[in-house]
């Protein structure tokens, strides 16, 4: 298993090295919280989803002014239904089983989410998928490819790449 305290910290401390944020993080959750979630979105999170989120339960940035305020890049779990269903609102009209396949649990601050893309409820394709809100031109005819694009890492290497 992944040391996620030391791949956090490393991340951000690269990510971070001028700007002055703190590391925001929050306890990690039990198993039985990752249940309630996997049973509430219907799939089955994957080991390394569940091994992050039980070291901790989200990781982004805060300011010496608001350290209680965090900016945060992975949602924390209480947050995830609510973020998972304003990101898929932004084109379910117009794709709704694309959006209903979609478990964003990265948010860019911007309209954009990240996470995971499922072929069914039991498999959950490799990659990360990012939604980019700018590219999403509201039409039922537009190609997904537009406005969801895979990016072939993990958690891990996403958060490890520098």
């Amino acid at each position: 298993m992944p040391d996620w305290t030391q791949i956090l910290n490393r991340h951000h401390a690269v990510a971070h090295a001028e700007d002055g944020y703190k590391l925001a993080t929050q306890p990690g959750v039990s198993g039985a919280d990752l249940d309630r979630l996997s049973d509430l979105l219907g799939i089955n999170l994957p080991d390394e989803f569940r091994e992050f989120y039980m070291t901790s339960n989200g990781f982004g940035v805060a300011t010496d002014d608001n350290p209680n305020d965090a900016c945060w890049l992975f949602r924390p779990l209480e947050d995830l239904p609510n973020f998972i269903d304003s990101v898929r609102s932004s084109f379910s009209e117009t794709h709704p089983d694309l959006a209903s396949r979609f478990f964003p649990f990265i948010d860019w601050d911007n309209g954009d989410g990240m996470g995971y893309l499922t072929e069914t409820t039991d498999i959950i394709l490799p990659g990360l998928f990012c939604f980019e809100h700018e590219s999403y031109a509201y039409s039922a005819d537009q190609d997904p490819d537009e406005f969801i694009s895979v990016i072939p890492v993990t958690i891990e290497e996403f958060l490890s790449a520098e």
